[in-house]
């Protein structure tokens, strides 16, 4: 299903929760370097289809693969693969930069040496450049945005979940997906593909 150029398939994907269908019948192609748009109205099935994109939830009927993974484990392999960073601030306010990053690699099981390469690549690709001692509470909205963004890149994941109105995303087409979950966004110029239900 998933040839060498597609980072992600989905055909078919309908997700029921009992007798509430939240997708139904959803199929689309995102290639390799392809930034692409989801976007649709409130209640349209972007989180939950976003949640089966992240290994979260399972499909009740059709295929998922993202980056060549499906469903065959349960998820767990997409999981390990992806990163997601949600609309929300999703760190640790009473942690320091340094803490948050340091919290998010143990998790992943990073080696200190690996730790401090991805944060000095990521902090120049998000353009971070706030001391590592200071608080997450104390980060001003959009920079807390480019840290989350920094931690849920750190384990160098296929497919990334990121608010698309980040025009820095576009410089990372080759190895990153952008989604967004978000109620209503201007659709950005450098926006290729965009589906809406």
């Amino acid at each position: 299903m998933n040839g060498p150029g597609v980072a992600v398939e989905v055909s078919g994907l309908t997700v029921r929760f009992g007798d509430f269908t939240a997708v139904d019948d959803v199929s689309f192609r995102v290639a390799r370097g392809e930034i692409f748009g989801f976007l649709g109205a409130n209640g349209a099935g972007k989180t939950t289809t976003i949640r089966t994109l992240c290994g979260l939830l399972a499909p009740s009927a059709g295929r998922v693969r993202v980056a060549g993974l499906g469903f065959e484990d349960g998820g767990r392999a997409i999981k390990a693969r992806v990163g997601y960073m949600s609309q929300r601030f999703t760190l640790y306010n009473d942690l320091t930069v340094r803490e948050n990053l340091a919290f998010a690699a143990g998790l992943r099981k990073m080696e200190e040496g690996v730790l401090a390469r991805r944060t000095r690549e990521l902090f120049a690709f998000v353009g971070f450049d706030r001391p590592m001692t200071e608080l997450a509470r104390d980060l001003p909205g959009g920079v807390k945005q480019k840290l989350a963004l920094a931690v849920t890149l750190l384990h160098e994941p296929v497919a990334g979940s990121y608010h698309a109105r980040n025009r820095g995303l576009r410089e990372a087409r080759g190895d990153y997906i952008a989604f967004t979950d978000a109620d209503c966004i201007p659709a950005p110029d450098w926006l290729e593909k965009a589906i809406g239900h």
